[in-house]
Formats: structure tokens, C-alpha cells, sequence
């Protein structure tokens, strides 16, 4: 199959095939495409679902930019958030990855500096992920006492989270199960550097996933949302007292776009912009503090339970909002 690319050229490879967690046995394709002089292409992987395995194979005719992004980052192409994968591809290029939710992929290639076409060859393998859980029984405790905090303070259906090897560093979300790939508690372990910034690591992350699966269960149609997931995520850590966990993502994540900065001068490619937007959002809504975290009461208190509303309504930190809080008890009792 060619794929003559005019401008941003979307091609779905899969068609309306519904890749399910369980699915078997692995599709695969081969595709060839040529992109235009200053353009980008793009290939769409309808349906793919969480726990997936993405095994996509490259070969470029000259060097050129490979993304993988979600919907959401495709249209903000190319001042993207977050991108699943994004590499310069000089001659060949093999990854492996697992996407973290549900939605269409798009694996884009980005000719939009080079003066001349280029031709792409790629293959691509879908199939299960492995997610093997793990018996980590330290590690298990403290995913444990994180889950007991938040359901003393939101109302919400159970979650339950196990250590996992995954295959890639991140967490995974199936349904209301969260898998902490013990690949991604490796990675915060040794860039780090010290044992209570990687727990804060892990919190802040924790933290973030609870925030998308927490918006997905009370129905919220922007649940997906990168941005909106961290603002929550450190608006939590405020409401629980470890704004040193938001901060130590933020510096995370500030370490990470200078490392990609670094990268892009020794490649002689444009600014990538995913960690650094992050880091200075995060850092924002940190400072912010007890601001930001009041903001969010209007949206957070009528999720609440009722034993936390009660602590609330006698508690004096800055954030509470006590008309909010009032008022909510009030209409659960019934009270005139």
C-alpha cells in the first residue's frame, strides 16, 4: 500500500477493528508512505485498546521525526502534551510500547523540516499485552495506604492496584484496575537518585491515574484529559499535605525537558515542548497551592464522603471552602 502524502494525509491501517485486552491472535501490517517536502503524515490505528502491545518497526529513507500520540496531542500537532513515543529515526527504528488508555493512535511522521520527500516503510504487530501481576508485598502496602486515603475522603467505585510487569515504564489503567509496572518503579528509582523523592514520585503519579479514573467513574467526558488529570493530581496533594510530591514531579519533569533539549541541539531537530509545558503547569499549580486546591472544591465536595465533609466542616486549612461544605451536608441530611 502507498500513500501519497499532500499535507497531513490520515489513513486508518486498522479499519473498525476493535482491539479488546483479551484479543488474539496479533493483527499485523506492512505499509509504505512517502512524505511531502515541509508536511507530515499520519497513520491511524482505530480502536486501540488499554493493554495492548504496539510492536512498530521503521525504516526511513532519510532521517525524520516518528511520533505516537493519542487524539487529543494529534490536534494540538505539533505543540503536543504528551506523546506516547517520539523519536528522531535516522535509518531504522524498533519500539515496543503499551498505551496507557483507550483511543485512536496515530503514528506520524514529520518531514515539516527537511526541503525534500522522504520514504517510509513501516510495520506494524498488535497484539496482548503481558501484564503479569507480581507479588510485591512492600510495594503493595503502599499502593494499599494510598487507595484507603482516598476513599476516606471521595466517594467512588472500588479500584483495585497491583504491581504488574508490563513491558514499558508507566501505569496502566483496565477498567478499575491500576497497574503500577514495576518497569516504571525502576525508572523513578534510579533517575531519582534517592529513595523519598521516588516514593513522591510514585505518589504524584498514583495520584494522577486516580484522577483520570476518578473523572471516568463520576462521568466526566474530558476523563482523558493529560492537563486536567495533573491539575487535580496537585490539587490533591495539597488537599493531603504532600506538596512535595507535586513538586518533585514538576522538577521530574523540568530534568526531562532539559535531557530532550539537550537531545534536539545534538540532533538538529525543533524544541520538544512535552516535559517542559508539564514541569512549569505543575510547578504553577504547586505555588498556587492552597489557591489552586480551593478551586477545585466546587467540583470535588459534592464527591466527598460524608465522614470527611463532617472533618471539614471544623477544620480551618486554607483551601476548605466551609459554605461549600455546608452546604452539602445540608442537602444530604435534608436539613432546612
Amino acid at each position: 500500500m502507498r500513500i501519497s502524502a499532500v499535507g497531513r494525509v490520515i489513513v486508518a491501517i486498522l479499519g473498525a477493528h476493535h482491539m479488546a485486552l483479551v484479543a488474539e491472535p496479533a493483527l499485523e501490517r506492512e505499509f509504505q508512505t512517502t512524505v511531502t517536502p515541509g508536511k507530515h503524515t499520519a497513520l491511524r490505528l482505530e480502536n486501540v485498546q488499554v493493554g495492548t502491545q504496539l510492536a512498530l518497526k521503521f525504516e526511513v529513507e532519510k532521517p525524520l521525526r516518528v511520533w505516537v500520540l493519542d487524539l487529543a496531542n494529534l490536534a494540538r500537532f505539533p505543540d503536543v502534551v504528551q506523546a506516547l513515543h517520539s523519536q528522531r529515526v535516522a535509518d531504522r527504528h524498533d519500539v515496543i510500547l503499551v498505551p496507557p488508555r483507550s483511543d485512536d493512535y496515530y503514528v506520524v511522521f514529520d518531514n515539516r523540516d527537511r526541503m525534500d520527500e522522504v520514504d517510509v516503510e513501516v510495520e506494524v504487530r498488535i497484539s496482548r499485552a503481558e501484564l503479569n501481576v507480581l507479588e510485591r508485598p512492600e510495594l503493595q502496602r503502599a499502593l494499599n495506604r494510598i487507595v484507603a486515603s482516598l476513599e476516606k475522603i471521595f466517594i467512588f467505585d472500588a479500584i483495585e492496584v497491583r504491581p504488574a510487569a508490563c513491558g514499558v515504564a508507566n501505569l496502566l489503567t483496565v477498567g478499575n484496575r491500576i497497574y503500577v509496572c514495576l518497569e516504571y518503579v525502576s525508572a523513578i528509582d534510579e533517575m531519582a537518585g534517592e529513595r523519598e523523592a521516588a516514593k513522591a514520585l510514585l505518589l504524584y503519579a498514583m495520584l494522577h491515574e486516580f484522577a483520570h479514573v476518578l473523572l471516568r467513574q463520576w462521568e466526566m467526558p474530558f476523563y482523558d484529559n493529560e492537563e486536567l488529570a495533573d491539575q487535580m493530581a496537585t490539587a490533591l496533594c495539597t488537599m493531603i499535605e504532600r506538596e512535595d510530591a507535586s513538586m518533585a514531579q514538576a522538577r521530574f519533569f523540568a530534568a526531562a525537558a532539559a535531557a530532550q533539549q539537550q537531545n534536539a541541539l545534538n540532533l538538529g531537530v525543533g524544541r520538544h515542548p512535552l516535559a517542559a509545558q508539564r514541569a512549569r503547569n505543575i510547578q504553577r499549580w504547586s505555588e498556587a497551592g492552597d489557591e489552586h486546591a480551593k478551586a477545585w472544591q466546587a467540583f470535588l465536595v459534592p464527591r466527598m464522603q460524608p465522614g470527611f465533609l463532617r472533618q471539614l466542616s471544623v477544620r480551618t486549612a486554607p483551601w476548605v471552602r466551609p459554605a461549600l461544605v455546608e452546604d452539602e451536608l445540608r442537602r444530604r441530611t435534608g436539613a432546612k
